[in-house]
């Protein structure tokens, strides 16, 4: 059976988390995508946010899975002679070159527009095109400080604290494939291409986008607590010296929480007796929640909260995710054979369409690995392929 988006071309020039991320859902979903690489590969390949394997980021192996490598030269002509060729046959091209460095690379919207109105082109930035910050230098954890994100949350010494996983990025590897939906749906209408502005700065945003809300006629009161950081959404030491994490919003849930912890003589508690009380009597309320979590281990309360139908679960160390009844009974992992590596488990497609089946998964190229398969494809003759490795425009 054939994948959705079987058919479609895509050229990514894209670079370290965010949008090899948004290359990745599309060709998981069976769109041909080539990731072109500069000579010295993608800084994804060695930028190591996690413990490396055999000198290898394993980021890289998750985000360019199922996708050809063409290692091309965009600093010469020759170079960007190929790409252009490329584009006169692609549909879609994301690419994370700085604000002018696309123009100066001849692979700006207006001049790939000029070769294929059909085009949609994204050319995705870390701040946006606008503004002073437009040319800067951005990742992840600069976004997260400008955008409110790690302010929300403070160390004891009033240091902020990061979210500890890279959010921004992968939140604009989902969004970005769904804005290149709608460009695509609406180039089915009008036979046109467009151009797709996005930015870290502007997917940081949209995921605070519930408590990002500020009224001008009603200033932010300094003093007023956070309602989830009271003691119905903490999280606590359990027999074994791992944690829970409960998170009470519905009354129903508070009952059922009172009573799985055998406190039952709380719901008869008129310091407790609605949301506005426990927050203000929080800190009784977590002292005696800490009492009754410590004397069971984490996996009973686990089978606890089951039974009593309680909002919580386990907060599992990352390996140990791996391991976990829940998302494998969901086929949420995925294992694919890295050359030279293993057999390698990754996340799976985080949803399933009921009339697709048969996913196909490829390992992340080596750089360069498809450069003569793809050019040969693209109608370069073997003289062609071998004048432009000699004069090192691909490898």
């Amino acid at each position: 059976m054939s994948l959705p988006l079987e058919g479609l071309r895509v050229l990514d020039l894209s670079q370290v988390y965010a949008m090899p991320g948004a290359g990745m859902y599309l060709a998981d979903q069976g769109a041909d995508v080539i990731k072109i690489e500069p000579p010295t590969g993608d800084l994804g390949r060695v930028v190591l946010t996690t413990a490396p394997i055999a000198g290898q980021s394993r980021a890289f192996w998750v985000l360019n899975r199922n996708k050809r490598s063409l290692c091309l030269d965009l600093q010469q002509a020759e170079g960007q002679a190929v790409l252009h060729r490329l584009v006169a046959e692609a549909d879609v091209i994301i690419h994370t070159l700085r604000t002018g460095v696309d123009k100066k690379l001849k692979a700006d919207y207006a001049t790939l527009r000029a070769i294929n109105p059909r085009l949609i082109y994204v050319g995705f930035t870390a701040w946006g095109k606008r503004g002073p910050f437009a040319t800067h230098r951005g990742y992840d954890l600069l976004v997260q400080g400008m955008s409110g994100m790690s302010g929300r949350r403070l160390m004891p010494d009033g240091k902020p604290r990061v979210t500890g996983i890279w959010g921004i990025d992968l939140a604009a590897s989902i969004m970005v494939p769904y804005a290149i939906m709608l460009a695509l749906r609406q180039r089915d209408q009008t036979g046109e291409g467009q151009e797709v502005d996005c930015s870290l700065l502007s997917a940081a945003l949209a995921l605070q986008m519930v408590d990002l809300v500020r009224v001008d006629e009603h200033p932010e009161d300094e003093d007023a607590q956070d309602a989830v950081a009271q003691a119905t959404y903490g999280t606590y030491l359990c027999a074994d010296g791992k944690f829970v994490q409960i998170a009470t919003a519905a009354e129903a849930e508070w009952r059922n929480l009172c009573r799985a912890l055998s406190l039952e003589p709380l719901l008869d508690d008129q310091r407790f007796k609605d949301n506005a009380g426990r927050l203000a009597n929080s800190s009784a309320l977590e002292d005696m929640f800490k009492q009754a979590f410590a004397r069971r281990t984490a996996e009973d309360w686990e089978a606890v909260f089951l039974e009593y139908d309680v909002s919580g679960a386990q907060v599992l160390p990352p390996d140990e995710v791996f391991d976990h009844v829940q998302p494998n009974a969901n086929d949420l992992f995925v294992e694919i054979q890295q050359p030279g590596i293993g057999n390698t488990r990754m996340a799976n497609i985080p949803f399933k369409l009921s009339a697709v089946q048969g996913y196909r998964y490829r390992p992340a190229p080596e750089l360069g690995q498809h450069s003569e398969e793809i050019l040969r494809e693209f109608g370069y003759g073997a003289q062609d392929i071998g004048r432009l490795r000699e004069n090192n425009v691909i490898k």
